[in-house]
């Protein structure tokens, strides 16, 4: 029995290490030159070529997230019907305490940090697409996993059983790795798929794709709003109410936003089973937010600057813009993927000066300038430096890119 581990990141770098231990063959494709301080057994083949490689030999083909279904490599797989599993596949056996899981366009990120902050570090783990390992805490953690999942996971996952699921939001996303719309949904729908009926759903009664896979998949609903009093956590922009019963007011919250108290609703009702509503109030008033998600930038001049380098589609850039009362200079740019930004336009009375750059920054400043005061800049430095004209104690200086980083950096940070 061999397997195959198409590229060699973290997370295959980790099974590589499982499968050493458990005395299992594996070969590895990497399109890298060499693998970098990496010991491994002698009978390992690394192949850098796709015509070397027969997938019809392996027992499974294992795939970091960042190779898309429509790379040669994983076209052949797909056609020789050689299975395909990631991290995730392996540790799935291995889950000896409660797993909370979610998904969504936007969100992800917060929720999964919020939930870990609620039910303390001490007893609950991130895991998944930030934090520790998935198989590594799987195998060896007597905590509750808190996973984040992206679509790149969730497209190769059909056997997940969660104890708590949440499906966020759905919006436009990553459709150069998915190419369809449908095929991004299929993935994410991919949460619920083998979950026991029983066991909670929690959805976002306001999006109505979301809705529809809750409606279609039934059993244990468990749904927020910020615009339905009927649903079980529900925001009326002012106070958070759960089951009818008023919890807390916003005011007593570090977080701003609407897309932030729809993370709140979602992490409480997360958390009821475990948890009391006394803990969970008060862990609410301490959670100061996600680094590189609305993180305030102190500055000597006590200026309103913040960093939203996570905000990787429009949407979220939406929702950033609609955090704040002052009028927003707003950096925009990155890598091209063909996002639609049309959305922005139906809030550009928040917005004061947009400053564009990066790959993408030519088509948007031509598609926004005869709308609102726009610059074009090749780079971030060149863009953030021409912002800072427009910047006052009046204003609030917004990084939020709307795009993904990789035309220019190697991530986010």
């Amino acid at each position: 029995m061999t397997y195959l581990l198409v590229g060699f990141g973290k997370s295959n770098q980790i099974i590589a290490q499982y499968l050493m231990l458990n005395q299992t063959r594996f070969h590895i494709f990497n399109d890298e030159t060499s693998i970098p301080n990496f010991s491994l057994p002698n009978e390992t083949i690394i192949f850098n070529s796709v015509k070397d490689i027969n997938p019809s030999l392996y027992y499974h083909v294992i795939k970091s997230r960042g190779n898309p279904h429509v790379s040669p490599l994983i076209k052949l797989v797909i056609e020789s019907n050689a299975p395909i599993v990631n991290e995730i596949f392996f540790g799935l056996p291995c889950v000896k305490h409660p797993v909370i899981e979610s998904t969504g366009t936007n969100g992800k990120t917060t929720v999964t940090s919020l939930v870990e902050h609620i039910l303390t570090k001490d007893k609950a783990v991130a895991v998944g697409n930030i934090g520790h390992s998935f198989l590594i805490e799987a195998l060896y953690s007597d905590k509750k996993l808190i996973m984040e999942l992206s679509s790149f996971q969730l497209k190769d996952i059909n056997t997940f059983c969660p104890d708590v699921s949440i499906f966020l939001n759905f919006s436009p996303s990553h459709l150069d790795y998915h190419l369809t719309l449908e095929d991004y949904l299929d993935s994410k729908k991919n949460i619920v798929c083998s979950q026991d009926l029983n066991k909670p759903f929690i959805y976002n009664l306001d999006d109505p794709t979301v809705s529809d896979v809750a409606q279609a998949r039934g059993g244990n609903l468990r749904s927020f709003s910020i615009k339905d009093s009927n649903a079980t956590a529900f925001f009326d922009g002012q106070t958070i109410f759960v089951n009818g019963e008023p919890w807390l007011n916003k005011n007593e919250l570090l977080l701003i936003g609407d897309h932030n108290y729809q993370n709140v609703l979602s992490s409480i009702l997360a958390c009821l089973d475990f948890e009391t509503k006394e803990k969970i109030i008060n862990k609410l008033k301490t959670f100061t937010g996600v680094e590189h998600r609305l993180e305030f930038i102190n500055n000597q001049y006590n200026l309103s600057i913040y960093n939203d380098s996570k905000s990787t589609n429009p949407i979220s850039t939406v929702a950033a813009v609609n955090a704040f009362d002052k009028p927003v200079i707003l950096l925009v740019g990155g890598l091209d993927r063909g996002n639609d930004f049309s959305c922005l336009k139906e809030h550009l009375n928040k917005i004061k000066h947009i400053s564009f750059f990066g790959q993408s920054g030519s088509d948007l400043y031509n598609e926004f300038s005869p709308l609102v005061t726009s610059s074009l800049h090749s780079t971030l430095e060149e863009s953030i430096e021409h912002s800072f004209k427009y910047v006052n104690q009046q204003t609030t200086l917004l990084f939020s890119p709307g795009c993904a980083s990789w035309d220019q950096f190697k991530n986010f940070e």
